[in-house]
């Protein structure tokens, strides 16, 4: 995930362009108001003076810590992507120029790997957008999945709190602060991942083969 994808997953619900991120704020338009309190919009204009990708000392200092930190957080990556039961079924939206795949949604199966982590986390908060860019079949599809995954913890003995739709910044530092966190499928997930890891926290991803990490 580039500069530019990651302004998009955080821009989606505002009248903001790439562009507004990056060009001097020369007038007090609002859309131009609204950029300069983004996420995503400081990290673009920031890294394009910094040279370096990704650069984690830049969304750190541009990602408020929420204190409290959540104890536990779960992303998942619903809306436009959701197009059959992945719950299930290994969905593989695209493969990389590397050969290795790319999933947003993770199986069952994959959730197994850390099921063991999973029943020690007691309540775990959900942090997901059903609707983004979605239609009436991705959101039908996505919904099932969320049931899916609640249904699951809450076998494990692990109570699941969805916290809603909510503000895309609000949610990345929700879940960005969090003392454990539960990697979603896609690169969105993957940046929130690596700046908890950053922070000190501890990350279980599904069906990896190095399935907790803690930097």
């Amino acid at each position: 995930m580039n500069a530019r994808n990651l302004h998009q997953r955080h821009t989606g619900n505002h009248d903001v362009t790439f562009e507004d991120c990056v060009l001097p704020f020369s007038d007090k338009t609002a859309r131009h108001a609204v950029a300069n309190k983004i996420i995503a919009c400081s990290y673009v204009r920031t890294y394009r003076h910094s040279g370096t990708y990704p650069n984690m000392e830049v969304l750190d200092e541009v990602t408020p810590l929420v204190e409290p930190r959540p104890e536990a957080v779960m992303h998942l990556r619903l809306g436009d992507i959701a197009k059959g039961d992945c719950w299930k079924n290994d969905c593989i939206s695209s493969k990389l120029r590397s050969g290795n795949k790319l999933q947003y949604q993770f199986t069952e199966k994959d959730y197994d790997t850390i099921r063991d982590e999973l029943k020690d986390l007691g309540t775990i908060t959900i942090v997901a957008n059903p609707s983004h860019l979605s239609n009436p079949s991705t959101i039908a599809w996505s919904e099932k999945y969320i049931n899916h995954v609640m249904a699951y913890l809450r076998r494990l003995g692990v109570c699941p709190v969805y916290r809603g739709i909510r503000d895309a910044d609000d949610d990345f530092a929700f879940a960005t602060s969090a003392k454990v966190f539960v990697q979603g499928g896609g690169g969105y997930s993957r940046f929130m991942a690596n700046l908890v890891m950053k922070r000190g926290g501890r990350v279980l991803t599904p069906g990896s083969k190095h399935r907790s990490v803690r930097r």
